[in-house]
């Protein structure tokens, strides 16, 4: 230790593990004195919304007083969700904290272990396992080995959130002994999940409801935001908050509060009326179809999807990238719009499936986008009850579309 202007300075051989290793001294320090939960969240699509909503659940559990006007709640702030991030979103955990939400990413091998060891979590979630980040991972079964870190490195004492409907996080959670908490998006024979979803509809605005079984109650929600996925999110978090102790009232409560993080499936207006899915913030194989598929339920007389690259999938981007031309075409679409160095590849896999060529546009130019879907509304083609799904992987920039779109 030196002292440099009266301030103490440590010098260490490695700042990312001196980091990690603080932040985990405190958590375990904390722990022995107040004992607030852990939760922590991985999987490949979806587990920034999850993290959010089951945030927004705790909220309503420990909502923040006079005497606790900043929160008894912490949880990772945007994506802080990796080696240097979860350190720093849970070094400011303090005594009047009852529970710190912590989301857990990965791009290689090793990273879940060591952030798991970091956090030390009361409730483990894999949300699910897809192919993303086969860049580092090689395959999903890679992604699979590597997310599974989380349960192996949760006390044996804590409880695992498991979805049935994923085959990987079954398989995987049949491996561990401890306590588990099941969900899957509907109940099945074969998948006899704690916590279900049934009686799934889209309202007028595109927002979804359903009814959530719980083991003893059943309860309708009405989401504030949109997709049959984000219905799984909801099980999720569902299944976290009741981990945890939480009242089926105050989980409802706390879902039907959450409203979409920026560029996440999120519904805004064009300046022409028509609805716009602004869905920008990232994406890879799985996400793709979660945002196409929620565009195929709702009720229009338009619907257009533009589509950018998904990155960081190495060798499997070129057939990624057909298969996703493949589900475009088969999701009702009156057009597809693509842009990026695979564009080619998505439009001659809709052409393949069966999408008229005429119905399909390449672009080069991100503003040429906005141009042509200017175009389409001068000439009457969209109208207040078209929608234009917007997405790609946050690299590609299509945010620029909506904003074009939106403010006009």
């Amino acid at each position: 230790v030196e002292h440099r202007d009266d301030l103490p300075v440590f010098r260490v051989d490695d700042t990312l593990k001196a980091l990690g290793d603080l932040a985990a001294y405190r958590r375990r320090r904390l722990g022995c004195i107040s004992a607030p939960l852990v939760a922590a969240i991985t999987g490949s699509t979806g587990k920034t919304t999850v993290k959010e909503m089951t945030a927004a659940i705790f909220f309503q559990q420990w909502p923040d007083t006079l005497t606790e006007p900043n929160g008894r709640v912490l949880k990772t702030q945007g994506n802080f969700n990796n080696l240097v991030g979860l350190p720093l979103s849970l070094l400011p955990l303090q005594l009047k904290h009852k529970v710190a939400v912590l989301e857990m990413g990965m791009n290689t091998s090793g990273e879940i272990s060591r952030l798991a060891g970091i956090a030390d979590p009361d409730i483990s979630c894999i949300v699910n396992v897809h192919g993303a980040h086969l860049e580092g991972l090689g395959s999903i079964d890679g992604v699979a080995k590597e997310k599974e870190q989380l349960f192996y490195n949760t006390d044996r004492r804590g409880t695992l959130i498991v979805n049935l409907a994923d085959p990987y996080v079954r398989a995987m959670a049949e491996k561990y002994q401890h306590k588990k908490i099941s969900w899957s998006v509907e109940r099945s024979d074969d998948r006899q999940a704690d916590l279900y979803a049934s009686g799934i509809r889209y309202r007028s605005d595109g927002c979804v409801s359903f009814k959530l079984h719980l083991p003893a109650s059943v309860h309708d929600v009405a989401l504030a935001v949109p997709g049959r996925h984000n219905v799984a999110n909801s099980l999720a978090a569902a299944a976290i908050a009741f981990a945890a102790g939480v009242s089926g009232e105050t989980i409802v409560k706390g879902l039907e509060c959450f409203s979409s993080t920026a560029r996440r499936l999120a519904v805004v207006k064009a300046e022409a009326g028509y609805s716009v899915l602004d869905d920008t913030y990232n994406a890879n194989p799985a996400s793709m179809a979660s945002g196409l598929a929620t565009l195929a339920e709702l009720k229009g007389d338009r619907k257009i999807a533009v589509l950018g690259d998904m990155l960081e999938l190495g060798s499997a981007s070129y057939e990624a990238h057909r298969e996703l031309g493949r589900i475009a075409a088969a999701s009702g679409l009156d057009y597809l719009l693509v842009i990026g160095a695979f564009a080619e590849h998505v439009a001659k896999g809709a052409i393949a499936a069966g999408m008229g060529g005429d119905r399909i546009h390449r672009f080069a130019d991100k503003n040429a986008i906005v141009e042509w879907l200017k175009n389409c509304e001068k000439q009457g083609v969209v109208s207040s009850r078209s929608w234009v799904l917007v997405k790609a992987s946050r690299g590609i920039g299509l945010e620029v579309v909506v904003k074009g779109l939106v403010s006009g």
